[in-house]
């Protein structure tokens, strides 16, 4: 509900109240903890949003789209050694995860400027997730970033 109240409504406030809710209900909710962090670096609260990350992350058995998602928000707050141990974490539980090598691209390109390596992963998502114009876009940026230009594959 808290994701409906944030999403569809823009209730802000009625989207806390319903994550908090979701977190009474069962404070060890993986989902709830990440989608409230969320919510909280939207509204500008960064500390309380990091400690929702902790929360949501601090069992191993996290899904790992939470997970991702987590890295992907350790990254947008610029924080790479977070982001890193996050998403090296998601990749190495499933290496085949496209949305993984995204997310570890963006950081190693946008955050370390280490280029080859972002490039790198963003091959790795292009193959694996079958050419997903979404991570196509961001080897394009990559390269570009390089100096370099894709080449045009024939049919």
């Amino acid at each position: 509900m808290g994701l409906v109240r944030l999403l569809y409504e823009w209730d802000w406030v009625g989207a806390e109240a319903e994550f908090r809710r979701a977190l009474e209900l069962s404070f060890q909710n993986a989902v709830a903890h990440q989608r409230y962090a969320l919510l909280l670096l939207l509204l500008g609260r960064r500390e309380e949003a990091l400690r929702e990350m902790e929360l949501a992350v601090q069992d191993e058995s996290v899904p790992l789209p939470v997970g991702t998602i987590v890295a992907y928000a350790y990254y947008l707050l610029r924080d790479c050694r977070r982001a890193l141990e996050q998403i090296d974490k998601v990749i190495e539980s499933d290496p085949n995860l496209y949305i993984g090598r995204f997310v570890r691209g963006n950081i190693r390109e946008q955050l370390l400027g280490s280029y080859e390596e972002a490039r790198a992963d963003f091959e790795a998502g292009v193959t694996l997730s079958n050419r997903n114009a979404f991570m196509l876009g961001a080897l394009g940026h990559c390269y570009g970033a390089m100096g370099k230009s894709l080449t045009r594959r024939r049919c």
